[in-house]
């Protein structure tokens, strides 16, 4: 994986390869929403990894109640 910093707009591009079948999948809702690949898989990546921070949030407190 590379990273490189645009300055200008305080973006962080993440170069990274990908297999035919993800570019495939990845393309699908890009063209769907007129969207570019590369923003589609920017949205996605930040909602994967929000979802991951909550869920192990919840894995590490505990419930009221329970402590």
């Amino acid at each position: 994986m590379q990273i490189e910093i645009d300055d200008k707009e305080g973006h962080l591009w993440l170069r990274l390869p990908l297999d035919a079948e993800t570019a495939r999948r990845l393309a699908c809702p890009a063209n769907i929403c007129h969207a570019a690949p590369e923003s589609v898989a920017s949205s996605l990546l930040h909602d994967i990894l929000k979802d991951d921070e909550e869920s192990h949030t919840l894995l590490v407190v505990p419930a009221v109640g329970n402590a």
